[in-house]
């Protein structure tokens, strides 16, 4: 036997990583992580051998059908996975919040959830304290201190990475921002990134209204640490992961070199919410 259409006992018993693979099409000879059906300890998956004349032209199965969202629903469904985005990248060995202005891995300034705040339109917006006195810094405070960023700035060679000192740590403390505006620079960044997000998902062909708000906040995970340029490279996660509905293979493609292991149980986790909220909804219409 070589090709395959696995199979689950379709009962409350059988793995979140197998019943995704339920229905779908399998080479022995190359099995997907954790082996073929039964190869796992008490696994009870069986596999249907196919012939390559069934095989032609497709290595799926047909998906089972989902009942799109409503325009309402589909709503809700942006803020749950922008809060489920925004609580990954506030781990600290995810993008953390920091309250002061600091220069990143590349040199760039920036506050609060990995904001860039190198424009100096985007430095003046911002609503920034005396740490002393919690005072608002005037216009003119403002314009002085980003001044003293970009010329503090570290600079860099091409392909260097700057590791930040304690001269450069302590330069901006004396001037932050509270939690609020923390919080709401970050969901106006996440809000942008949904809709390259919605974007992505019409360019291969997969219909927003039927992913889960659990998978959508791992594509606004990737799309906020690696931009909208550097999400376009993620073509595997969406045609293998995404469209096909296996968040095993999505998790797999969502990852990026020397990412923590704290980060990568809180995407694996994101996933596995994903997997349980397709599940829902094809049994009782609902992600929740």
């Amino acid at each position: 036997m070589t090709k395959y259409i696995w199979h689950t006992q379709e009962d409350d018993k059988v793995r979140p990583w197998h019943a995704s693979r339920d229905g779908k099409v399998f080479d022995s000879n190359k099995p997907p992580k954790g082996g073929n059906p039964g190869d796992a300890p008490n696994c009870r998956c069986w596999a249907e051998p196919i012939e390559e004349e069934q095989n032609k032209g497709s290595t799926t199965k047909k998906l089972s059908p989902i009942v799109p969202d409503t325009p309402t629903e589909c709503l809700q469904k942006d803020k749950i996975a922008i809060e489920k985005a925004y609580d990954i990248l506030i781990k600290p060995d995810v993008e953390n919040r920091v309250e002061y202005v600091y220069y990143d891995s590349r040199g760039i300034p920036t506050i609060g959830v990995g904001i860039n705040i190198e424009q100096k339109s985007v430095f003046m917006n911002l609503k920034l304290l005396h740490a002393s006195t919690m005072r608002p810094l005037t216009i003119e405070e403002k314009a002085e201190l980003y001044n003293e960023v970009i010329k503090n700035r570290p600079i860099l060679k091409k392909g260097d990475t700057y590791k930040i000192d304690a001269y450069h740590q302590n330069l901006f403390k004396s001037y932050i921002i509270d939690d609020n505006e923390q919080y709401y620079l970050a969901h106006e960044h996440l809000k942008k990134d949904l809709q390259e997000v919605k974007n992505k998902f019409a360019k291969h062909g997969i219909k927003y209204a039927e992913v889960p708000p659990s998978a959508i906040a791992g594509a606004l995970e990737i799309c906020y640490n690696r931009g909208h340029t550097g999400f376009e490279e993620f073509n595997k996660f969406m045609n293998l992961g995404i469209k096909l509905r296996d968040y095993d293979t999505a998790y797999e493609q969502s990852h990026r070199e020397n990412m923590p292991v704290d980060r990568y149980k809180a995407i694996r986790q994101l996933y596995s919410d994903a997997e349980r909220e397709m599940q829902r909804k094809e049994n009782y219409g609902a992600w929740e």
